[in-house]
């Protein structure tokens, strides 16, 4: 998790935080709640991500209000503010949250580092951690990317000495078969028995998420965000166009086909406000016969996975034999399911792969594919 300024501290069970924000004359203690919630949060994963983001408001009000620019000091207060401008920059995708990983390794690690004296060395020594951790090549690649990225971006705000970011640019990334990082896996998808199976020891909301992205192979980002202030249900099969996407930022649509089997999972939750996330945590406490809030309104990617490992966990305990598996190999398995039953083109226009602009005519005929395929199969 990002280095956030201040300190954070349990306050009687719950997080709260001690911080000088900007703008502000004297530091504050600040109870940590999640968004809805009446009291601070229990769990420190979710005090730290809700500082961040009140640091980042904080700051960007501060300078939008006054002009002053917060003078940048260390990698910390650097990768604070190129979050701010991911936010802006990306408003409707993912990137943020993907780079963001990226960030966090190297806050990690040199977030108390002067910005101005992080180096070249510095930089491959970061890298040399990550395959230490068993990081995959490609995934290294393309986090040392990153951070080259936020430098090249501060040089244009005269953040840095442009200097760092030439310097960086300079280290080449890992080779295949020449640098003793693993070489990435190929994402394999996994057996529907190992869904159905697992789908048994998860509570219903969970085994509905599965089975939506089994039917839809939708992302897990865009299952998790999916509201029905975002679906148009007036045809046979409704049409679910997600605000952010991969490319959104690229000015290109998503359009997701939701078939009779899809509606019927989501039926059941058309009591939710139109804005509000479809899938709730509070569904699965109320499942398990457990009280209190849930600490955040809607799952995210992370918790949605941590709640099918569960499930997993919960199905060995059982006595059954089921591999690891993720939620992106749900993705995977509804695209070779489609492309089994029709074709690769159906499976790639289920998928809303290749999605270009809403006027362009190939995104008219993907859509059609997809809704056909939709009707029948899903």
């Amino acid at each position: 998790m990002a280095t956030v300024p201040g300190h954070i501290y349990p306050n009687h069970g719950r997080y709260w935080w001690k911080v000088k924000l900007p703008g502000a004359d004297e530091p504050d203690d600040i109870p940590l709640k999640p968004v809805g919630a009446k009291y601070a949060t229990k769990e420190l994963r979710v005090a730290k991500a809700i500082a961040r983001q009140m640091y980042q408001e904080a700051l960007a009000a501060h300078e939008r209000d006054t002009g002053d620019i917060v003078p940048i000091e260390s990698i910390s207060d650097l990768t604070e503010r190129y979050r701010i401008h991911l936010t802006e920059y990306y408003p409707d995708s993912e990137e943020p949250v993907n780079i963001g990983y990226a960030l966090t390794a190297l806050d990690s690690h040199f977030g108390t580092l002067e910005a101005a004296s992080f180096d070249v060395l510095k930089l491959a020594a970061l890298r040399d951690r990550m395959i230490r951790k068993d990081g995959a090549r490609q995934t290294i690649n393309r986090r040392i990317a990153m951070i080259k990225r936020m430098f090249k971006w501060a040089t244009s705000q005269k953040l840095v000495p442009a200097a760092i970011w030439q310097e960086l640019d300079s280290l080449e990334g890992l080779r295949k078969g020449r640098s003793a990082a693993r070489e990435g896996k190929t994402v394999r998808p996994i057996a529907r028995q190992y869904i159905e199976l697992v789908q048994r020891y998860a509570p219903q909301v969970i085994v509905d998420m599965m089975e939506l992205q089994y039917l839809t192979g939708m992302r897990s980002g865009e299952l998790c965000r999916l509201s029905f202030a975002e679906i148009d249900t007036s045809g046979p099969v409704w049409q679910y166009q997600p605000e952010k996407h991969k490319t959104a930022h690229r000015g290109q649509v998503k359009l997701i086909a939701l078939g009779p089997a899809a509606q019927r999972i989501l039926t059941r939750y058309r009591s939710r406000d139109l804005t509000a996330p479809v899938f709730s945590p509070a569904d699965a406490l109320a499942q398990r016969g457990r009280g209190g809030a849930a600490q955040q309104a809607g799952y995210d990617s992370g918790s949605y996975r941590k709640a099918v490992d569960y499930a997993i966990g919960a199905a060995r305990k059982a006595g059954h034999e089921v591999p690891d598996f993720t939620p992106h190999q749900i993705v995977h398995a509804a695209t070779d399911r489609i492309r089994k039953l029709v074709s690769l083109d159906a499976a790639r226009a289920v998928r809303g792969h290749q999605q270009l602009k809403m006027t362009d005519h190939y995104t008219e005929l993907n859509w059609q594919t997809a809704a056909e395929v939709a009707a029948e199969y899903g």
